[in-house]
Order: C-alpha cells, then sequence, then structure tokens
C-alpha cells in the first residue's frame, strides 16, 4: 500500500457517448407486484427498494389518513401542495404507483381486496390491532390470495404485552439502548434519529426474499413478521457480544474509535471540519511529522497502546494543527503523507 492519492490526482477527460450502452432491462423483481400499506419511513423503504428492483409497487394512502412523512422533513414552497414535498417522502417512494383508498368505506374496502387478490406481497407497518380493524390480517389475506407474501413490520411484534404499543425510529433506538451507546462519555446519550428505520426496512427486504423462494418452491403464501424492535436489537448485537466474551461494556466514545489512535472532527479555518483517523504505527509516524517535536521522536507513543494512554493530549495537538490550516491545504497535507482524513462536507 502507498499514500492516499492527492485530490484531483486521478481526473481524467471523458467525452460523452452519442447513444448510451445497450443493457439488459432484466431486473430480479420485475414481474411482481407489491401492494405497499406502509408510512412513515421504514416500510416505504421497504417498497422503495422493491420498486429498485424491478417489481410494480402499488402505494396506498387514505385522503383521510396521508402518509404522515408527507408533512415532515423540509420548507414548503408556497406554490405546490405542501403534501407533495417532503424529501423523504419522495426518496422513500421513489418507483411506485400511487392510489388513495378509504378503507372504511365499504367500496374502499372491496377494492384494496382485490388488489390483494393480485399482488404478490402485501406489506404494512401499522400496529396489529389496525389490520384486523380493517378484517384484513393474515387469515383474510391468505383467503384473497393463497400465494401471497404478507410482510408485517409492527413495532414491537404480533404477539406478547407490547405487541399495541406504536413506535417510531426514536422510540426503538431508546427501547434498543442504541442511543445510549450514542454520544460523549462525560454527556447524556444521544438519539441517533432514525437509523432504525431504514435498518429494519433492510431487514423486511431481506425476510421477503426468502419467503418469496418458500414460495416459489411450493411452500405458498408466507406470513412474514419483521418488528422494528428486531431491527434496533441487531443494532446493539455487538455489545452483547462484547461483554459474553470479554465482560467489557460498550459505552459512549464519541468520535473515538477502539481500532484508530487519534481519530475525531478538527476544525479548520473558516469553519470547515475535518476528520483524522490513525489505525496504524506508520500513519501515526506521518502524522507525528506533521506535529514536530514532543511526538516524532516520541517512543512511548510508537505503539496503540501508548497513544492510548495520551488521547487527549494527541488530540489536542491536531486540533491546534488544523485550526492554523485551511481545510483544502490540511486535507492535501494529510493525504500526502498518508494520513486518512476526509472533509466533512455541508
Amino acid at each position: 500500500p502507498g499514500t492516499a492519492p492527492q485530490r484531483g490526482s486521478q481526473s481524467t477527460d471523458w467525452t460523452p457517448r452519442d447513444t448510451p450502452p445497450e443493457r439488459d432491462a432484466t431486473l430480479p423483481m420485475q414481474g411482481l407486484r407489491v401492494l405497499d400499506l406502509t408510512a412513515f419511513w421504514a416500510g416505504p423503504v421497504a417498497g422503495a427498494c422493491f420498486a429498485l428492483f424491478g417489481a410494480e409497487v402499488i402505494k396506498v394512502e387514505s385522503t383521510q389518513h396521508p402518509d404522515g412523512m408527507r408533512f415532515a422533513a423540509g420548507f414548503f414552497p408556497k406554490d405546490k401542495p405542501l403534501w407533495e414535498c417532503s424529501p423523504i417522502t419522495h426518496g422513500a417512494n421513489t418507483g411506485k404507483l400511487g392510489i388513495t383508498l378509504d378503507l372504511n368505506d365499504s367500496r374502499g374496502l372491496a377494492a384494496i381486496k382485490k388488489l390483494i387478490a393480485k399482488c404478490d406481497v402485501v406489506i404494512e407497518n401499522f400496529s396489529p390491532r389496525v389490520m384486523q380493524q380493517f378484517g384484513l390480517d393474515w387469515t383474510q389475506i391468505s383467503a384473497l390470495n393463497p400465494e401471497a407474501v404478507m410482510v408485517r413490520m409492527p413495532a414491537f411484534g404480533l404477539e406478547g404485552p407490547w405487541r399495541h404499543r406504536t413506535g417510531f425510529a426514536m422510540t426503538i433506538e431508546q427501547v434498543s439502548g442504541l442511543a445510549w451507546q450514542t454520544g460523549y462519555p462525560d454527556r447524556s446519550p444521544v438519539v441517533p434519529r432514525g437509523c432504525v428505520d431504514p435498518l429494519g426496512g433492510m431487514h423486511a427486504v431481506i425476510a421477503t426474499l426468502a419467503a418469496l423462494r418458500l414460495r416459489d418452491a411450493g411452500a405458498g403464501g408466507q406470513l412474514v413478521e419483521v418488528p422494528l424492535a428486531e431491527a434496533g436489537l441487531y443494532a446493539v448485537s455487538e455489545q452483547i457480544a462484547e461483554y459474553t466474551a470479554y465482560g467489557s461494556r460498550l459505552g459512549r466514545h464519541g468520535n473515538r474509535s477502539p481500532h484508530a489512535v487519534p481519530q475525531g472532527v478538527f476544525s479548520c479555518g473558516a469553519g470547515v471540519e475535518i476528520a483524522v483517523a490513525v489505525e496504524t504505527d506508520a500513519q501515526w509516524q506521518a502524522l507525528a511529522g506533521l506535529l514536530g517535536k514532543g511526538f516524532a521522536d516520541a517512543v512511548a507513543l510508537a505503539g496503540k497502546a501508548g497513544r492510548r494512554a495520551e488521547e487527549t493530549r494527541i488530540e489536542a495537538a491536531v486540533a491546534q494543527w488544523c485550526a492554523s490550516q485551511d481545510a483544502a491545504d490540511a486535507l492535501d497535507t494529510l493525504l500526502a503523507a498518508g494520513v486518512p482524513a476526509a472533509i466533512l462536507r455541508n
């Protein structure tokens, strides 16, 4: 391995083609139809993945209860309907068809039953009682379509004392302990603000693919349960393994890492921040050369254990060096020396 490439050193000229290359238009889920009854982020992310893989995905909402994410995450221009402006909604529903149905109306209920009969997958992320109230739980779905795969994504599962509790990503991030692990050791825990949602969505995609494989092998329709809480518990599984194997508890370490010393985010000129991570002794020698006396010739800091003992002092020196540099110049200098670094883009 050599030094990291400098910014702009690998740029090449490229002449656009007159016509795009021919491609195989077949996608892995082409020919499948998915009925998407989900809302907010976790469920819609799963539906968006199905659409990305080529499935026909039909998103169902009602004018009385549209997807709540339509009214979140953004400033809404005055010349457009506010329910069409949420960037998260657009990102999580790309490639889908859309229809509004009032399931409290007999006509809407009849229409959705016709759709269920013609779909390969039905996915929803309500609390268990909602689909039951509409008469659309697994028993009814399988009666309407014996080959359907029903994917259910309640916050806390279909059974147990918490089954009727509603929950969003931030709920699960706290219940699972993920928030407790996030932040700085001398401050309160920090809620990660939603990462469990897309993680839960991808869990649903993988589980659905497995269920479709079973169905196509002759096992008939399948019920798939993907509680959002399980996605949160998966995210903290390393903590359980670490404690079981070594008796150590993983806590909050800010930007520090058990593998890189130093590692952190530092402010350069004009308020631009740069991330620096040193994983090897060779990388440390390169960084120490920039920090000057007291570091480059310090034998005690040559190994990771020694640097760990002096982590606070080293971080202060890196912060002082970065503060004296323009961010772009600092990045070029660090990369040229072989120190992993990157500017934090706004």
